[in-house]
């Protein structure tokens, strides 16, 4: 008889002590069997022991098996021996963090054969020949929902890279993901990573929303970097629009923005664009207006304040900014202002400067100790040229030097250099509404401070209202004239005169002096041309030739 008896079976069999029906010993075995006492409904029955004999209970969250054939496990472990540890948890598993929820728990070590491929979860979802109209496959599928209550972050998908103990990873990827054919089968359209349009269809708010998002990286002791493109040129771009129309790339060696991979666009900024070429001395490449731009080279500076900067909305500062000791500086700071060119600054300031709205300033700037400039102050003002100081001793070294357009719509142009030892400010301004200097100055001044005045030279200067001067070395302050001269005025025109502040000469002969007086040509009377007045040497008289060539004498 066997050792396990039931009542039922008990009930079946006759009892005798014939060897045929229920020995005595059976029935003995049977009332000292170490039942449970209680159980659960639907509990998976377990062994006590290895006799096979005894069962026993659970001391809690016994598994089910409901008469479906469902199996519940609440908050157990189903463990393997594939590995050295290879864990299955549901709930909160035994030794886990019990801050922690798990679904379900996979803990698992590879054992040391292993060298290629470790997996803690392998799933390889298949279609066969039949699956002609399927929408959608996918090996992972799954929510985390929330469907009440507050919850702080919610991760469809969460996971890590992690280096628990004392061992190395060479590459540690966070997520891998990719695509492969193995075969001669077909992929349209491959994506690594897919983030589709977030969807509400039955109602609820999404108040910000965000495709891709990377937090600044500061965990790397050597580098840390948010987002890197490995590869040069298409494949390694990043494409933007819904035809993929405009690319960002590198090639190798240089940075492209195409906005016309597909079309004809343009590319735009929408704020302000800073850039240096090499930024390996002090200073700083600013812009700061909305579509303002500062481009350039701003390097070698030792010591001191070398810069490129644009603030003013729309402004423009472009050139190269270099000083050895002291600064140099390119400027455009109001709206719509433009400043380039080159300033090399040594102990002092150097600089391009425009700083009214809509003026541009351009040029080359040099300075070995002293003042340097190209500026301009005025509104729609033009500065252009050379400033050059070379302070080389024993005098005082220079103080100045600059082209200065201060005057509404006034241009001021040319060349400023404070020579050899000179201590005196070389200028050359335009300080009037539209007014225009345009020349040469060394240590002197070169300026049209009138309205609308005109100086062109070298060390001339139109200070009146709608005057002019062009020559060298002198001023004209009359209103309404043209001047020329060098070193005075000599031809002065004004409204309704002409002044020769000199002899006028004719043929380097003087015809009338600087006093008034006539003095006319001498010739023989047959060499004059006729309707003309002359000294005849053969007459030895003032006379006058008419028409018909007779010779009539004056006196």
């Amino acid at each position: 008889m066997p050792k396990f008896l039931t009542r039922e079976v008990a009930k079946s069999v006759p009892f005798d002590n014939s060897g045929t029906g229920i020995a005595a010993t059976d029935v003995q075995d049977a009332l000292t069997e170490p039942w449970p006492g209680s159980a659960t409904d639907g509990a998976l029955v377990r062994w006590d022991g290895t006799s096979g004999y005894h069962t026993q209970s659970y001391t809690s969250n016994p598994p089910t098996a409901s008469d479906d054939g469902r199996i519940s496990v609440s908050q157990g472990l189903l463990t393997g021996s594939t590995g050295s540890v290879s864990q299955i948890s549901i709930g909160v598993p035994s030794g886990w963090s019990s801050g922690g929820w798990y679904g379900i728990g996979i803990d698992t070590q590879l054992p040391p054969s292993v060298s290629v491929l470790g997996t803690g979860v392998y799933v390889n979802l298949k279609t066969d020949s039949s699956s002609t109209n399927r929408i959608t496959n996918a090996a992972f599928y799954g929510f985390a929902n929330n469907t009440s209550g507050t919850v702080t972050n919610s991760y469809g998908l969460l996971c890590a890279s992690l280096a628990s103990g004392t061992g190395t990873i060479t590459n540690a990827h966070g997520v891998a993901t990719g695509m492969s054919v193995t075969n001669s089968g077909t992929i349209t359209n491959g994506r690594g990573v897919y983030v589709p349009d977030a969807s509400h269809p039955f109602g609820g708010t999404i108040t910000n929303l965000t495709g891709i998002q990377v937090d600044g990286q500061t965990g790397g002791s050597v580098t840390n970097y948010g987002l890197v493109l490995l590869g040069d040129g298409h494949g390694a771009d990043v494409r933007f629009g819904s035809n993929r129309d405009a690319s960002v790339y590198y090639d190798g060696t240089d940075l492209y923005f195409d906005a016309a991979e597909v079309g004809t666009g343009v590319s735009r900024f929408g704020t302000s664009l800073a850039s240096d070429v090499s930024n390996v001395g002090a200073g700083t490449v600013i812009a700061s207006g909305n579509y303002s731009i500062a481009f350039g080279y701003n390097g070698v500076a030792s010591s001191g304040q070398t810069d490129i900067h644009a603030t003013g909305n729309g402004s423009l500062a472009v050139g190269a900014g270099s000083s050895s000791i002291g600064s140099a500086q390119i400027k455009a700071t109001n709206s719509g202002a433009w400043a380039g060119g080159y300033a090399v600054g040594s102990d002092s300031v150097a600089l391009v400067q425009s700083s009214a709205v809509g003026s541009l300033a351009f040029g080359r700037v040099s300075s070995d100790s002293g003042d340097a400039g190209i500026e301009t102050t005025g509104e729609g003002s033009l500065s252009l040229g050379y400033v050059e100081t070379n302070w080389d001793g024993p005098a005082p070294p220079p103080v100045g030097a600059d082209i200065l357009s201060s005057g509404r719509g006034s241009l001021a142009l040319g060349y400023v250099y404070n020579g050899s030892g000179g201590a005196s400010a070389g200028l050359l301004k335009a300080s009037g509404n539209g007014a225009v200097a345009m020349g040469y100055a060394n240590e002197e001044t070169l300026q049209a401070t009138g309205v609308a005045s005109f100086a062109l030279g070298r060390g001339v200067q139109a200070t009146a209202n709608y005057s002019h001067a062009v020559g060298r070395g002198f001023t004209n302050s009359t209103t309404d004239t043209w001047a020329c001269g060098f070193g005075q005025i000599d031809l002065l025109v004004g409204s309704g005169y002409t002044d020769v502040k000199g002899d006028l000469k004719i043929n380097g002969t003087t015809s009338i002096t600087s006093l008034g007086f006539f003095q006319p040509v001498s010739s023989v009377d047959g060499s004059a041309p006729s309707n003309s007045i002359y000294y005849s040497t053969t007459q030895s008289k003032l006379v006058y030739k008419d028409s018909g060539g007779n010779v009539n004498n004056l006196y």
